[in-house]
């Protein structure tokens, strides 16, 4: 072998091909103008089962970036009307 371990292992093929699938799916829900599933939770994905679990996690009461204070604003794309965005 030539080079160093690295320090971390890496990731399950299988787990990663899933996870970037997931990812992509909830990127073109949000370009489509829906708030995608995964806002405002964290998601978990184990082998061999592919057990797909969620977590809802709410804003710190004490962090400064004002996510606590309201929902003023929320949503994808607000009042826009919808769009397509595949093309054909």
């Amino acid at each position: 072998r030539s080079g160093r371990r690295g320090a971390v292992p890496a990731c399950d093929l299988a787990l990663a091909t899933a996870v970037a699938g997931l990812a992509a799916a909830h990127a073109l829900s949000f370009l489509d103008g829906e708030l995608p599933a995964s806002t405002g939770v964290r998601w978990e994905a184990a082998l061999p089962l592919l057990d797909w679990r969620s977590e809802r996690i709410g804003p710190h009461a004490d962090c400064s970036c004002g996510a606590a204070t309201g929902t003023e604003g929320a949503g994808a794309s607000g009042s826009v009307p919808a769009q397509d965005t595949m093309a054909g």
